[in-house]
This record gives C-alpha cells, structure tokens and sequence, in this order.
C-alpha cells in the first residue's frame, strides 16, 4: 500500500539545462547553451555564440558558434567536477592591425569544469580548456570594402572554452 502511495507523486528528475555564458555576454556576444542527460553521468550540450555587433567604429569582430560537445560528471549531472569534449565550427569577420580577415575556424577541445549548485534549479558554471583549431582565412585592406589581399590558413593551439555560465536545470 505504501508502494502505491508513494507512486502516485510524480517523479522530478532534472535532466536537462538551459544557460548562458557571462564571459562571452560580457564580449557583447549574444549566447545560450541546451544540454540534456543522456545517464547519471553524461549529458550532451549544445552552445550556440553569435556577435552581430561591432564593439567600435572602427573595428570589427564578427562571429556566428556552434560548439556541440559531452560532459563526463564525477559525481552526478550538473553538480560538481566535470570533463568535457567538444567540436565547434564558425564563421568570422574580424579587423586587425591594417587588415579584415573574413573565414572559418574548426576545431576540438578539452576542458574541464565546476558547477556549483545555488539552488534546486539555478547554478554558477566555471569551464576553462584547450583547442586545435583549424582556420582559413581570406585577408583584405581594412578600409571599408577594402581590396583582396590574401588567402591563408593556420593552425592554431588556444584556450577556449573560457565559461562563467548560469544554468536553469529542469
């Protein structure tokens, strides 16, 4: 009797988190991840990042993210140490120096983190990693609709993911 009272209340699990990362909104880069537990200890996220605005007139930094990856929890999703594995994809316009550099940028990382629980549903998200990133790049004089310049390509080793993120988990 005990068991079907107990069955009758409806199951809470939180599974699945929606969030944003300060440190980039902080950039002015419009941002939010989606995640969802695939078990106890694995869930997969999808972050999309995307600068639609130049922070100077004179300046451009432009970029549209996508940075899908998985998180390994030590202890259980969205709660405590996590490791994590990502791709990401993007497309840029950037000014630097004498120069605009149009292109896309590929790569993985590696990373690992913190979340800490603030409350039933809400958290603070700490990640920091490393990424092989894989770019091609077309160069052109800075000038509006300056002249071609170049085509390059680069390989490169960066710290990226930086995230201070607070997440809505439901």
């Amino acid at each position: 009797m005990l068991l079907t009272e107990l069955s009758s209340y409806p199951l809470i699990a939180q599974n699945r988190s929606l969030s944003i990362n300060l440190a980039e909104t902080a950039t002015l880069t419009l941002n939010a991840e989606y995640s969802a537990a695939v078990s106890k200890n694995l869930t997969i996220h999808i972050p999309f990042h995307w600068k639609p605005f130049n922070t100077h007139e004179t300046e451009r930094d432009k970029k549209l993210t996508i940075n899908p990856g998985i998180r390994f929890w030590k202890w259980h999703n969205y709660s405590g140490l996590f490791l994590s594995s990502s791709a990401f994809c993007s497309i840029y316009n950037k000014t630097k120096g004498r120069f605009r550099y149009e292109g896309l940028a590929a790569g993985i990382s590696l990373s690992s983190g913190y979340a800490m629980m603030l409350s039933r549903n809400w958290n603070i998200e700490l990640q920091a990693g490393l990424s092989l990133i894989r770019t091609r790049y077309e160069q052109y004089h800075k000038r509006i609709c300056g002249e071609y310049y170049s085509t390059s390509s680069a390989t490169l080793l960066r710290v990226y993911p930086v995230s201070i993120a607070v997440a809505y988990i439901f």
